[in-house]
């Protein structure tokens, strides 16, 4: 009852987001066009990238180690949390500072907004673990979308009010949807459920112990899902990075509004089963959350094969055309990257992070090899058979690498 109960906040809670996101994409291509919104992709994509490798071991430990005795992690002050999160965040800055200077070539104001983004980020990203973490479903949906509500109120503002037409502006309504999510929704959240118990002081040892090989991993399968509008860009141009971004972030954006909170409500039970020595429960409700994506899979495919050519030239005023070539391969592996996450969590459960981080590895170097080769000769929609292509390589692995470590472990 406690995972529909979380699944149904997390439904509720990603509604908002995933509204939010088509509003933002129509937004972006309405006011700035495909080109500028392109190049608003590619600095977000590489936001979230550096996020990912400087924080995603954070979040992992909480995950998979914070006890409901020690309450809602403490980022912001007096704790080994916060410590923890601010050095992300200021590795976070730097980094994004060095790719908006020397990758981007930004200047000025846009290279210190690109930056304070990556550093707020990634205060957001740790926030929202933490609240799953505890099982604050209901919270983790109200700051997940104070996020998206702030994030379009100011780019509504700025491009459809004021007329801004420079696509840093869209970077700043990010900063100001971290900003209301922070202030508004997760600092009160700890406020309200903090422990006053004392935190063990090697809790930081023990998160990067386990999680730097998943911060790799995770580091690596966004480069994974992001690597080819990068290569677009170098065999193309931004407008066409722009077109490929706009099909395939709206159905991942759908894929995740449907499968997120089934992995948002069933990690941390399967975690808490596994880690209270109830492996085959644990391993049930990997089935059971599986079963569920499978139905959704199969609902999402049908919508878009007879709807999303129309939508996409309707609603989103994309100019390309034979967009369904690019539709279907994208929509199968959006829900099969969905069910891998709930695929490899046998791996996860018994500390295989390498075994997960060669998968990954192998299967971003193989969409990688098969862009540069591909791309040349049939143009940028290849990208959606490469990244389908990928997707199924990291899976079969899984499925090997899965059976491989269960039998070594049983033995």
């Amino acid at each position: 009852m406690l995972i529909n109960r979380d699944m149904f906040f997390y439904y509720a809670g990603k509604l908002i987001p995933a509204l939010g996101a088509l509003v933002l994409m129509w937004i972006g291509i309405k006011y700035l066009g495909e080109a500028r919104y392109g190049k608003y992709i590619l600095i977000f994509n590489s936001i979230t990238l550096v996020t990912a490798f400087t924080a995603g071991w954070i979040q992992q430990g909480m995950l998979r180690f914070n006890t409901e005795q020690l309450g809602v992690p403490n980022i912001f002050r007096n704790s080994s949390y916060s410590r923890m999160t601010f050095i992300a965040a200021l590795l976070s800055f730097f980094l994004m500072l060095i790719l908006a200077v020397v990758y981007f070539n930004l200047e000025g104001i846009e290279i210190l907004i690109s930056s304070v983004v990556a550093f707020l980020f990634c205060y957001y990203s740790v926030g929202l673990s933490g609240l799953q973490s505890q099982f604050k479903s209901a919270k983790y949906a109200i700051s997940e979308s104070l996020f998206s509500i702030g994030t379009i109120a100011t780019c509504g503002l700025l491009l459809v009010v004021l007329g801004f037409t420079s696509y840093h502006v869209m970077l700043i309504g990010i900063l100001i949807g971290c900003l209301v999510s922070l202030i508004f929704g997760i600092q009160p959240a700890i406020q309200r459920n903090i422990s006053n118990g004392q935190i063990d002081q090697s809790l930081g040892i023990k998160f990067l112990k386990f999680g730097f090989p998943i911060t790799v991993w995770l580091f690596i399968s966004n480069l994974f899902n992001l690597a080819d509008r990068f290569l677009i860009e170098h065999f193309f141009n931004l407008e066409v990075v722009g077109t490929y971004s706009a099909v395939y972030d709206f159905i991942y954006k759908i894929s995740g509004f449907l499968c997120m909170p089934v992995l948002l409500a069933f990690h941390p039970a399967i975690t808490k089963k596994w880690n209270d020595g109830f492996s085959e429960d644990a391993f049930r409700l990997i089935k059971k959350a599986l079963f569920f994506e499978v139905l959704l899979t199969v609902a999402v495919a049908i919508f878009f094969y007879f709807f999303g050519e129309y939508f996409f030239h309707t609603v989103i005023h994309l100019k390309a055309t034979n967009l369904l070539g690019m539709i279907v391969p994208l929509v199968i592996s959006s829900m099969l990257w969905q069910m891998a996450m709930l695929i490899h969590k046998p791996l996860e459960l018994h500390l295989a992070t390498l075994v997960m981080l060669l998968g990954i590895t192998l299967s971003m170097l193989f969409n990688i090899a098969l862009n540069i080769y591909l791309l040349p000769i049939y143009g940028y929609q290849i990208a959606a058979i490469t990244t389908l292509a990928g997707t199924c390589f990291y899976i079969i692995y899984t499925l090997f690498a899965n059976r491989l470590v269960t039998n070594k472990f049983r033995k």
